[in-house]
């Protein structure tokens, strides 16, 4: 009898702990994000290495999709409110070559164009509002759900993170 007692209870302690340890923080989910985005980096038909990754700022989702070639890094700079993303239109689309992993846009996304020169030169640019906040990553890499998942985990917990929140 406390033979089965004391598995019952560590059958209890493993199922409690491995619910807590699926559990992301804020932070842990940003990191597992960013980590994907780079592992699953690609080189675009022209040569240009890409990688892409998200960052959180007061009230704002930004996206930097940079791409790399002769030591020349050019980046499409997206940030968008965090109350205009739709977490559920989270999706990825293929490109051909490369996935799109559309973050569900509501409202404007201001675009800048980030040029950091191989001679240390750095040049911005604003661009025209758009309408959509995308990273993008190698295709066939099978992560596309897991990744939408977490990015509209990221995007329901920074909108509590008063660190994230507008007041």
């Amino acid at each position: 009898m406390r033979r089965m007692a004391l598995v019952g209870i560590c059958l209890t302690g493993v199922v409690f702990g491995t619910a807590a340890a699926q559990e992301r923080s804020l932070d842990e989910t940003l990191a597992y994000v960013n980590r994907t985005l780079k592992q699953h980096a690609f080189t675009d038909a022209s040569g240009q290495a890409t990688v892409s990754k998200v960052e959180l700022g007061k009230g704002t989702l930004v996206a930097w999709v940079t791409k790399t070639k002769a030591g020349n890094e050019i980046s499409n700079v997206y940030e968008v409110a965090l109350a205009d993303v739709d977490i559920t239109e989270i999706v990825p689309r293929d490109r051909g070559g490369y996935v799109s992993l559309s973050l569900g846009a509501t409202g404007p996304v201001k675009v800048r164009l980030v040029c950091l020169m191989q001679s240390g030169l750095t040049h911005e640019w604003d661009l025209p509002e758009v309408r959509e906040i995308a990273v993008e990553l190698a295709e066939g890499t099978g992560v596309e759900r897991d990744l939408s998942r977490a990015l509209g985990e990221l995007v329901a917990k920074a909108r509590k993170d008063p660190r994230y929140t507008v007041a």
